[in-house]
C-alpha cells in the first residue's frame, strides 16, 4: 500500500512542476511583447528602452517598493529624462499617498515620460502616456508573477534553511540603507529644490518637522487627523499659488499674439524651456519642449521637422547666439524670446 501511496505523491508533485513549467512556456514563448517592441520601434525606441528598463527593475531587485524606487528614479531622471526631478517628487508623493506605492509610480512614470517624449506624435500625447503607463505595470508587474509560479513548489522547503534565511538578512541591511538613499532624495529636491547653490526651503523643513512630531509623539488621533489636514490644505493652497502667472513670466501674454502673426494655430513648435511647461501652455500650440542643448543637435531638429516642427521659440535667458542652429531663421525677435522659422532641404 505505501508503494502506490508514494507513486501518487510523486505524480502529484510532478504534475505540479509540469503545469508550473507549461504555464511559463506559455507566458515566455507566446507572449513576447519586448520582442514585438524592438521588431516595431527598434532597439533605441522610448517603449522598448521602458519595456526593458523595468524589466530590468523587477528582476535585479530586492525589498519591496521602497528599494525598487531609488533605482527608478536613477534611471527614470537621470539616465533617461522622462521625468524631470519635480515631477519624480510628485509620483513619490502620488505613491505614498494611495495604496500600492509601487504600481502608482511606474504607472505615473510611464504616463509622464511617454507624454514628455510625445512617442506618438505632439497629435496623440495622451494616447502616447497610456500606453507607456500600460507598458511599464506589465513590464513591472510579469517577473514577479512568473517567480510565483516558478517557485511557489519550493517556497515552503527554504524555511529554517539557514542556507536561504541568511542571505535574505544580508539583503534586508542593504534595503534599509537603500530607503535611507530614497529619504535623502526626498530631502534634497524638498528642501533645496533649485538645487545645493539655490536657497533653503524653510517652510518645507517646518512642515516635515511637524509632521514627524505628529506621527512619532501624539497619540491622540484627532490632533494627528488634524495635523495632517492642515499640512494638505497648505499643500493645496500652495499648489494653487503656483498657478498664478509670476511677474517674470509676464511677457508670455503675447506669446501667443506674436505667433498667431506668423504663423497657423495647428503649426507645431518648439520651445527651449528645458523642464518648464509654462510657455507652452502661453503659446496655445501643440509641440516640443526642448533643451538648449538640443538647439545644437541638427540631427534632432531635422527629426522633429519631418514630424511637423515648423517654428522655434527661444527664451532668451536660457541660450546664446552661438547656442542656435543654422537651420532656425529669425522671424520675430523680442527682449525675453524669439521666434525663428526652421528650414531644411528636401
Amino acid at each position: 500500500l505505501e508503494r502506490p501511496t508514494k507513486a501518487i505523491s510523486g505524480s502529484r508533485y510532478c504534475g505540479r512542476w509540469c503545469n508550473c513549467a507549461a504555464v511559463i512556456k506559455k507566458r515566455v514563448v507566446c507572449n513576447q511583447p519586448m520582442a514585438c517592441l524592438v521588431w516595431a520601434h527598434g532597439w533605441e525606441h522610448t517603449y522598448t528602452q521602458m519595456g526593458w528598463f523595468f524589466t530590468k527593475a523587477a528582476l535585479l531587485t530586492f525589498g519591496g517598493a521602497y528599494a525598487v524606487l531609488p533605482y527608478v528614479v536613477q534611471g527614470a531622471v537621470e539616465q533617461f529624462g522622462w521625468l524631470t526631478p519635480t515631477q519624480m517628487m510628485d509620483g513619490l508623493a502620488l505613491g505614498e499617498t494611495t495604496p500600492g506605492p509601487l504600481i502608482m509610480v511606474v504607472a505615473f512614470v510611464g504616463f509622464v515620460g511617454g507624454h514628455a517624449k510625445a512617442v506618438l506624435g505632439p497629435e496623440a500625447l495622451f494616447l502616447a502616456g497610456a500606453a507607456a503607463a500600460v507598458l511599464v505595470t506589465w513590464f513591472t508587474f510579469l517577473p514577479s508573477f512568473l517567480f510565483i509560479l516558478a517557485g511557489g513548489p519550493l517556497v515552503e522547503s527554504t524555511h529554517k534553511q539557514l542556507s536561504f534565511t541568511a542571505p535574505l538578512t544580508a539583503i534586508t541591511a542593504a534595503v534599509v540603507g537603500v530607503i535611507l538613499n530614497l529619504a535623502l532624495f526626498f530631502a534634497w529636491h524638498v528642501f533645496w529644490p533649485q538645487g545645493m547653490a539655490g536657497a533653503f526651503d524653510m517652510v518645507s523643513a517646518v512642515m516635515a518637522l511637524v509632521a514627524g512630531f505628529g506621527l512619532s509623539s501624539i497619540d491622540n488621533k484627532k490632533v494627528r487627523i488634524f495635523l495632517m489636514t492642515a499640512i494638505a490644505i497648505e499643500g493645496i493652497a500652495n499648489q494653487q499659488h503656483d498657478f498664478f502667472l509670476k511677474p517674470s513670466a509676464q511677457h508670455l501674454l503675447n506669446l501667443e499674439s506674436d505667433l498667431n502673426q506668423i504663423s497657423q494655430p495647428n503649426d507645431l513648435i518648439a520651445i527651449n524651456s528645458g523642464d518648464v511647461p509654462t510657455p507652452m501652455y502661453f503659446s496655445h500650440r501643440k509641440g516640443w519642449i526642448l533643451k538648449t542643448e538640443d538647439l545644437n543637435q541638427e540631427g534632432r531638429i531635422k527629426e522633429l521637422w519631418e514630424k511637423g516642427l515648423r517654428y522655434v521659440v527661444l527664451i532668451n535667458d536660457r541660450f546664446t547666439s552661438g547656442d542656435r542652429n543654422n537651420h532656425l531663421i529669425p522671424i520675430r525677435e523680442s527682449l525675453n524670446y524669439s521666434i525663428y522659422s526652421v528650414q531644411f532641404i528636401h
